[in-house]
């Protein structure tokens, strides 16, 4: 169970490393008209920031000074079940640090890493109008290659091509913005996962501060690391407080 955690949160991390793969290629390209374009690459930043930092709280934090305990206790086991017994010690510890014992929290982180796949299956399905553009470059490269050097002609036909493509790809765009309501569905994505994520960090000041779970109050501290949420958390724990007091 805890592999199959990381190896997914592993996975989300590489989506959202493509559409920054992809991204790149939209940039070359005069799509500054559209309101969304730097809202949806900062976004991307945001959830490749969460994911990484969960990826690091686990592995660097949780599983790594664990393992060295485990092995600690391991020299001084005399039998099986001291084995055993580390071991399973080992296994309990990593399991709730990295929230995979409280259900209300991995309900929430689960729908954070759905909320990453669904955004980085509808960037794809964008950017695949961009590789048009690739498509010219490649044809231009294997001409190049059988044919020898390209002549002047061939490089100003070349040039005149690029610019045609990279003109209608902004159209294209332009057009993507007003049919399907691109902007909107970028601000959704954007509203949910600010949400959930706003939701799990106050869920894990709670835990920590209750329930004595010092350590995954690490998870904060490395997602907030800027107090970008902290105004807002702030807010919550306010209401919070006088809905208990009520």
């Amino acid at each position: 169970m805890l592999f199959r955690h990381i190896f997914y949160c592993k996975h989300v991390e590489r989506l959202l490393c493509n559409v920054w793969i992809s991204n790149k290629t939209a940039k070359q390209h005069a799509l500054h008209r559209a309101k969304w374009f730097a809202t949806a690459f900062a976004l991307r930043q945001r959830m490749l920031n969460f994911v990484q930092n969960i990826q690091y709280y686990m592995m660097f934090e949780v599983m790594e000074p664990t393992w060295h305990i485990m092995e600690k206790n391991l020299k001084s086991a005399s039998n099986i079940d001291d084995m055993l017994c580390h071991h399973t010690s080992f296994l309990d510890n990593c399991l709730k640090d990295c929230m995979l014992t409280n259900s209300e929290l991995l309900k929430i982180f689960s729908k954070l890493m759905s909320v990453c796949v669904m955004f980085t299956n509808c960037m794809q399905r964008f950017t695949r109008s961009m590789k048009l553009d690739r498509e010219l470059n490649r044809l231009s490269l294997e001409h190049g290659t059988m044919e020898g050097p390209p002549t002047q002609s061939e490089r100003t036909e070349e040039q005149e091509k690029k610019r045609l493509t990279s003109k209608f790809l902004a159209e294209h765009v332009d057009t993507l913005q007003s049919d399907s309501c691109f902007e909107a569905t970028v601000s959704k994505f954007d509203s949910n996962f600010s949400t959930l994520l706003l939701d799990l960090l106050d869920k894990l000041s709670v835990y920590s501060t209750n329930d004595c779970e010092h350590s995954m109050i690490n998870i904060i501290y490395r997602l907030d690391f800027n107090g970008f949420y902290t105004e807002r958390l702030e807010r919550m724990a306010i209401e919070r407080s006088q809905k208990a007091a009520a």
